[in-house]
């Protein structure tokens, strides 16, 4: 005997507004430590965010640069920027942009209607020098996760 599965219409005759999306840490070495803790040698640093769905849209609503003293320095949207399947978009920080030091960090927001792939958010340092290039690699980790009829506008 096949178990019943009910009809979700039932449940919701009229169906809620749904979106996903969320709020995502980068960490950002902008400068780094070397020899003696003393001194620091700048990167420059790359923010890329692809959005992997290759059916759906999503939409930024928000991409903040902060300091090592959690300080904003930095709005890069002055309003939402929609990425198409597969599109990716990148913002950076140049190498004399001291502004940030050996803690910053982006803060992302995304926001998509229905049900989606989140997107795949990295950021790349890199920085050359007499000894030769150093280049590191960070992924955003999400601290907070928005459904369905939540906005995450804050």
């Amino acid at each position: 005997m096949t178990p019943q599965v009910p009809d979700v219409r039932a449940l919701y005759p009229e169906p809620p507004a749904t979106f996903a999306g969320q709020l995502i840490y980068v960490p950002i070495y902008s400068s780094i430590f070397y020899f003696d803790s003393q001194q620091t040698r700048e990167l420059s640093a790359m923010l890329s965010i692809h959005n992997i769905d290759i059916k759906k849209k999503i939409e930024l609503t928000r991409v903040d640069y902060y300091n090592t003293k959690g300080q904003l320095v930095r709005t890069y949207l002055e309003q939402p920027l929609g990425l198409s399947p597969l599109e990716t978009v990148s913002f950076v920080v140049a190498e004399q942009d001291q502004t940030g030091g050996t803690g910053a960090n982006f803060i992302v927001a995304w926001q998509a209607q229905g049900e989606v792939s989140p997107p795949l958010v990295e950021a790349v340092m890199t920085g050359t020098s007499s000894a030769g290039m150093i280049s590191l690699m960070t992924s955003g980790k999400v601290t907070r996760n928005f459904g369905l009829g939540r906005s995450h506008q804050e």
